[in-house]
């Protein structure tokens, strides 16, 4: 577990996992989970498979996506959407690339750690 402090005050929350070689670490006001990539649709359609770790802690309810068209204007939409598949169709079935975030809610926050800012915190950030 990890607790970062920040200065501003307030309450701070951390979200820390381990996933094959790498740490990775979703700051913000709830336990949260992502993942990122970039595709392409094909004839106006796309499908991504999911890593199986996103589908392994991320809750199948509350999940938002981003998509960001390159190059072009897209006007992409979300077909489907689990923590194992995305699919994305555009609306007059042309071809582009994109990129996309795909954001949940960590299954039962058990990795959430909540703690108030202490005067040494504060004190270490200040100088």
């Amino acid at each position: 577990m990890l607790t970062l402090h920040v200065t501003g005050g307030g309450r701070w929350k951390a979200a820390l996992c381990s996933v094959g070689d790498c740490l990775c670490l979703l700051g913000g006001g709830e336990s949260g989970t992502y993942v990122r990539g970039a595709a392409k649709v094909v004839a106006g359609r796309a499908s991504i498979d999911l890593p199986e770790h996103f589908g392994m802690v991320t809750e199948q309810v509350g999940l938002t996506v981003q998509l960001t068209p390159r190059g072009k204007w897209l006007q992409l939409f979300i077909a489907e959407l689990t923590t194992q598949r995305l699919t994305v169709h555009e609306e007059e079935g042309r071809d582009g690339e994109f990129d996309y975030l795909v954001q949940g809610f960590r299954r039962n926050g058990k990795h959430q750690v909540i703690r108030e800012r202490s005067a040494r915190a504060d004190r270490l950030t200040a100088s």
